[in-house]
């Protein structure tokens, strides 16, 4: 699949990474290949931040507590994904502490692991597959991710969308985004439950408003489907004009 796959991209007259770290990752691949980025983007007009009203009505909705801090985590129970780190790293920083609320949306290969590491948490949730991931998101305070690898994270970016400051693993591409706006969130070191717990504690002595403006900036500036769009759209563009050329 890899010969393939460089085949194929030696056929483009243009390759597009998502995220400065892939469109590196592909000029080292297929050196001869010309290659540019346009960053991924979410759609501002469905992921957005609601007020204190509407997130307790969610929080209602949803079953959880009005006074809990919410941290999420949203993507696939997998190895990748590294839940387990995450679990382990939240127990590590607030024990049974209830005033702290781990809540994982998804489902995968490490699901019962995940359970089993669970069991006994009153403060740790893990909801599985769920129909409505905004909801989700608009009910929380706090994003997690602890992914070992991404092109550039449409689950992050829609949690920032939605006001949600961001706590992540050090690897490149979420890197990018905290070099774009370095006030949206934490890193740590990926796969380590110590620096996670670390983390934890560093994002709750923030002052989470400017870390939630900070993240909603972002995304509606830089970050935004139509952003995205108009990027796509000026680069066929200049691709017809240099064809029309030819």
């Amino acid at each position: 699949m890899s010969f393939v796959h460089t085949r194929c991209l030696k056929r483009l007259d243009l390759t597009v990474g998502v995220s400065r770290p892939v469109t590196e990752n592909l000029r080292k691949l297929v050196p001869h290949v010309t290659v540019t980025t346009v960053m991924n983007g979410v759609d501002t007009d469905v992921f957005e931040p609601v007020n204190e009203f509407e997130k307790q009505q969610i929080r209602n909705h949803l079953g959880f507590s009005s006074s809990a801090t919410i941290w999420l985590v949203s993507g696939h129970l997998s190895q990748r994904k590294d839940p387990i780190t995450l679990i382990e790293g939240f127990k590590n920083a607030f024990g049974d502490d209830c005033s702290q609320l781990l809540i994982l949306i998804g489902a995968g290969p490490l699901e019962d692991a995940a359970r089993s590491l669970t069991q006994g948490c009153g403060n740790i949730r893990i909801e599985g597959r769920v129909s409505d991931v905004r909801s989700y998101l608009q009910a929380s305070d706090f994003y997690v991710s602890a992914s070992m690898g991404e092109g550039l994270p449409n689950a992050a970016l829609e949690a920032m969308a939605c006001g949600l400051p961001v706590l992540i693993s050090d690897i490149e591409p979420h890197h990018q985004l905290l070099e774009m706006k370095p006030g949206i969130g934490v890193s740590f070191e990926t796969g380590n439950a110590v620096s996670l717990k670390k983390g934890f504690r560093t994002m709750m002595d923030c002052d989470i408003q400017v870390m939630r403006q900070s993240a909603i900036e972002l995304t509606k500036n830089e970050l935004s489907a139509r952003a995205m769009a108009v990027n796509y759209q000026n680069l066929y563009d200049e691709l017809m004009t240099l064809g029309a050329g030819a």
